[in-house]
């Protein structure tokens, strides 16, 4: 990763930046970056078009959650607790993504779900306790299941949608208005304000459905997850060499991130070199919050990350978050790498700022406020709800109107027979 991550950097034609590179202080960066390279030396074993593969997983355990790393941050990270999984439980979650009905599995496979079940139930009870919403949140060690969020068929966004969407819909006016910002391009502010709603709704409508309750939620979510599957694949690379196998669920308690307020900072030998908002969407809030978030930042990565870390971690990329008490937290901590993304940065052309500085931090503002459109699959679900709605509301009517008919019927039935 970090070799890849150096070809791009060379790659850049731009002369101000071939000037910084040469400098004495961008060649020391480099270098530091170059001694964290884990050796090969180790996998003599192997052959050599494994080894590779083999050291760039080993580099991105590094900075993976570690009881090591827990100890070292300790309440400056989120609650975490690690979950680690054998080499039976990974082959058994990796089959179980391929034949996600079930057909074909092995008295081995279920043996090895069973035990990884009753680990998680135990893990996942004990998170649920320590959050106020009694649930949980898990993940593997470096990728979560956020793409079963994502798709469509997913009932538990769909629910959690269809019921955020009722709160700004409650006349046909604003189901109308709903519609046209679905189907063309804002034309005044109402309509600009409505689709940006829409849009961080359906965020939030997605994030909410990565909860979990029991091993059962949980188990379903890695098997369908292909990021999931991607880490298990890399982790089970040479299944000849068992021992090689290391990989495990996080699990923590589930909290409210505020929207907007996720931030990812770039460290480089000890200091902060960029560092800003995760996504590059405006916040109102985040916006007019910008310096007090940058102190609470600095203050959590400068005083409790770098000082605990720094020795093994000199170069590395931070992720923070802030929860509903306005507490911030270090989420995940990330390769210094090309692999791991620039969010508000771009790694061809902030490679110098982000290596050396100076430090940079960046906000959307108002000016950069962008109208982000739902997906298309997601804009005709919506369209399909408001018109099931709608049908819904219609036979309402019409079932009304006959119970008053018939009513009105039997009432002048009696009348007749009693004169």
């Amino acid at each position: 990763i970090l070799i890849n991550t150096l070809r791009v950097w060379q790659r850049q034609p731009t002369s101000v930046y071939c000037v910084q590179m040469d400098t004495t202080e961008y060649q020391e960066a480099r270098k530091v970056l170059m001694s964290m390279m884990p050796s090969p030396d180790k996998y003599s074993f192997v052959s050599n078009d494994l080894v590779s593969g083999l050291v760039k997983r080993d580099f991105k355990w590094l900075f993976a959650f570690s009881p090591e790393l827990i100890e070292e941050l300790g309440d400056a990270l989120l609650p975490t607790t690690l979950v680690p999984l054998t080499f039976a439980e990974g082959m058994a979650l990796k089959f179980c993504h391929t034949e996600i009905d079930g057909s074909g599995i092995t008295t081995e496979h279920r043996k090895a779900m069973e035990s990884l079940s009753k680990k998680l139930e135990k893990e996942i009870s004990n998170a649920s306790a320590r959050s106020q919403y009694n649930r949980a949140f898990i993940k593997l060690s470096f990728m979560s299941p956020k793409d079963i969020a994502i798709r469509l068929s997913n009932p538990v966004v769909q629910q959690n949608f269809r019921t955020r969407i009722e709160k700004f819909t409650q006349t046909p006016e604003s189901k109308v208005l709903l519609r046209r910002v679905i189907t063309s391009p804002p034309t005044n502010q109402q309509e600009r304000e409505l689709s940006i709603l829409l849009y961080r709704t359906w965020l939030d409508s997605l994030y909410a459905s990565l909860s979990v309750t029991n091993a059962k939620e949980a188990i379903s979510s890695l098997c369908r997850s292909s990021r999931c599957f991607e880490e298990l694949n890399e982790a089970l690379m040479i299944p000849q060499h068992p021992e090689l196998f290391r990989t495990c669920v996080v699990v923590r308690p589930w909290i409210t991130i505020r929207a907007g307020f996720e931030f990812r900072v770039f460290v480089s030998r000890g200091k902060i070199t960029c560092a800003g908002q995760y996504e590059p969407v405006y916040y109102p809030e985040v916006w007019e919050k910008r310096d007090w978030v940058r102190e609470k930042i600095k203050e959590l990565v400068e005083e409790r990350v770098i000082p605990k870390v720094g020795h093994r971690l000199p170069s590395l990329v931070v992720d923070v978050v802030m929860d509903e008490r306005e507490t911030f937290f270090v989420c995940e901590i990330n390769p210094f790498a090309t692999s791991t993304s620039g969010s508000m940065f771009k790694w061809d052309t902030d490679k110098v700022a982000m290596m050396i500085g100076p430090e940079t931090w960046r906000f959307p503002g108002p000016e950069e406020e962008k109208v982000q459109e739902l997906p298309n699959e997601w804009k005709k679900w919506v369209l399909e709800e408001l018109e099931e709605e709608g049908i819904s509301a219609t036979r309402a009517v019409v079932i009304l109107t006959l119970v008053v008919a018939i009513g009105a019927a039997y009432y002048y039935m009696t009348s007749e027979k009693k004169q």
